[in-house]
């Protein structure tokens, strides 16, 4: 019963801690999501390239107002195409509400095709929309989308995000103190006498 004390102690002392700010890790495919035309990297109009390109796209919003960066990489490589939007974000008109987009991320004078990247200013309080997509039709497939910034990225629902160190930590600390809890209780011992008549 003490080692359950302790254990009841030890999460709520940890979910009183302040959250540390770390990397959110989206892992998806746009093999077969759905498809729209993407807009240009200008954000001006929309690509003739990127007609009926297939997309993932992933809510999330962020606790502390700064700048955050967006990664998306993709392997095997196929040229991958990275949009992100503030509010809402409606494949029927991928225009509004566009923020900042990406194609290959260039790297002196070369393009790197697999790789998109860009920083944005993020609020709190917004929800964001992050599009995972390609250049063109035939460029589609599984990629890795990576966030990071100064406060914690919660993800909306559906989304495939790896969970934060510290709650992989929390969960393992549970289960070690209830199995402990467990495997410590005092076993009672029960005997039988044969009474002969």
């Amino acid at each position: 019963m003490k080692l359950v004390k302790v254990a009841l102690f030890a999460c709520a002392v940890a979910l009183s801690l302040p959250s540390v700010a770390s990397a959110a890790v989206i892992s998806g495919t746009t093999t077969t999501g759905p498809v729209f035309t993407r807009p240009t990297v200008s954000l001006v109009s929309l690509s003739s390239a990127g007609t009926g390109v297939h997309y993932q796209v992933t809510e999330f919003s962020v606790s502390s107002a700064g700048s955050y960066n967006f990664s998306e990489t993709a392997l095997p490589v196929y040229d991958t195409f990275l949009i992100l939007y503030s509010n809402s974000f409606d494949p029927a008109h991928p225009l509004a509400n566009a923020l900042i987009a990406n194609d290959d991320i260039m790297t002196g004078i070369e393009v790197t095709p697999g790789l998109s990247q860009f920083s944005s200013n993020l609020l709190t309080g917004v929800s964001y929309f992050v599009v995972a997509t390609g250049f063109a039709p035939e460029h589609f497939g599984a990629y890795t989308l990576t966030i990071d910034g100064p406060g914690t990225i919660t993800l909306g629902s559906g989304s495939g995000a790896v969970p934060e160190p510290a709650a992989w930590m929390l969960m393992i600390g549970g289960f070690g103190l209830v199995g402990g809890a467990m495997r410590r209780r005092q076993k009672v011992a029960v005997t039988f006498q044969r009474v002969i008549a």
